[in-house]
């Protein structure tokens, strides 16, 4: 007869291993199955599979039954019952335990946030042209080249992978004669509806940290409303200086589209 402790240690180590945890987990969802079925998911052989449930059947945590060539197996929960109840004999130490950790790690954040305060900022403007050619404009380079940067400088370089996991990188010149380069991955492409991306400057010197960008197109009688977020910034001086080079560059990008409309209906004229 096994006793108590080698129960436990059985049931402990025939769950250690992600096959065996899987074949329970199917077989606690659909109540039985055949060998077959529980190894159709696995790219691992037959054979394999049978030694994973002889395991499992040593611990006790499932039966097995053979009607003519086919072997039914069947959840045994009574070992996770013991199991469950010795793990519960240390729940009020972890409890209190994960209590403490969780005190820790909020005022560590509180403190964290009070010391180097991240702010956003959010910016809406009203474009003359539909969301998918806005969308455009913001993720190929002849697009961005027409508006990035906050005054009439020129884009220097302006590349982009527009894809979830893909990498953008722009450089710009100022009217003052100074160069910026920032560079980012895309989090959400959502076309022509939705732009995320992680954001960071070149060297630092604008913002040392990585900072995220969010866009929202909605489609609206005359054109496209865009909202833009800015968030994660370090400090409020930082917040202050990127809003004023957003709103130029959002300046230029309404701006583009105006003169793009204005064109249209002169050559309609």
């Amino acid at each position: 007869m096994v006793n108590y402790p080698e129960r436990l240690d059985r049931t402990f180590a025939a769950l250690v291993d992600p096959t065996r945890r899987a074949i329970l987990a199917r077989l606690e969802r659909e109540d039985s199955a055949s060998v077959s079925e529980l190894a159709r998911p696995f790219a691992i052989k037959l054979p394999a599979v049978m030694k994973h449930l002889d395991v499992l059947d040593a611990a006790g945590l499932i039966t097995r039954s053979k009607v003519g060539r086919t072997v039914t197996v069947r959840l045994s929960p009574e070992p996770m019952r013991e199991a469950a109840d010795w793990l519960r004999r240390y729940e009020r130490f972890w409890s209190a335990s994960l209590d403490r950790l969780a005190s820790y790690v909020e005022s560590k954040e509180i403190e964290m946030r009070e010391k180097n305060p991240l702010t956003s900022l959010t910016l809406t403007r009203r474009i003359r042209a539909r969301p998918a050619i806005v969308f455009d404009a913001l993720t190929t380079p002849e697009g961005i080249a027409c508006w990035w940067g906050p005054d009439d400088g020129p884009v220097l370089l302006a590349e982009t992978d527009l894809r979830v996991g893909g990498r953008f990188r722009v450089r710009f010149r100022m009217l003052d004669g100074s160069e910026h380069e920032s560079s980012g991955e895309y989090l959400e492409v959502v076309r022509p509806e939705r732009l995320a991306m992680s954001w960071r400057w070149t060297g630092g010197e604008e913002d040392p940290g990585e900072s995220l960008v969010e866009i929202e197109l909605r489609a609206i009688a005359e054109g496209t409303e865009l909202t833009f977020t800015h968030s994660r910034l370090a400090n409020e001086e930082t917040r202050r200086s990127h809003e004023e080079g957003w709103n130029g560059a959002l300046d230029k990008l309404e701006r583009h589209f105006l003169a793009s409309a204005n064109g249209g209906r002169h050559d309609q004229a």
